[in-house]
């Protein structure tokens, strides 16, 4: 009897215990679910990016790939005014990340302009850097590529 009593002692004491566990559970189930949510978000935010710098690089050298006389800073206002176009509360780009080789008309294989653009972006949650996706020396930005070749059509 007295064996009996105290194992029900024991097992109500464990059961009065359990509560504050759930607590702790949900705690930390919660972070994981919030850096994954997070983490979703920062991944859609990099995709439409890239979209809008490839857009934009695109765009540009398309431009320029039509127009008569070539002026880099004009190449440089179209890329940098197309992807300011797209809002999307990021930094402006500016016109220093854009790179561009002019067409060679004296060559038959070097008639095309190119246009490349680098755009740092800012991510919101340390994913990448446990991803390993960016440099220790700048945990939380990434540079975000595109390249557009288009056919110069006055050579």
């Amino acid at each position: 009897m007295n064996f009996n009593r105290f194992v029900r002692r024991i097992s109500r004491r464990l059961v009065r215990q359990e509560h504050g566990a759930v607590i702790l559970e949900t705690a930390l189930m919660l972070m994981v679910l919030l850096i994954f949510a997070f983490g979703i978000i920062d991944f859609g935010r990099v995709m439409y990016v890239a979209n809008a710098v490839t857009n934009a690089t695109r765009d540009g050298a398309r431009w320029a790939s039509v127009q008569s006389a070539l002026d880099t800073t004009a190449i440089k206002n179209k890329v940098v005014n197309t992807f300011n176009g797209y809002t999307f509360g990021g930094p402006a780009m500016v016109g220093n990340n854009i790179g561009i080789t002019l067409p060679n008309c004296a060559s038959p294989t070097a008639n095309t302009i190119t246009v490349l653009t680098t755009y740092p972006f800012n991510w919101m949650t340390p994913l990448p850097r446990l991803m390993r996706w960016t440099t220790s020396s700048s945990p939380l930005s990434s540079n975000l590529h595109a390249r557009a070749i288009f056919k110069y059509e006055w050579c």
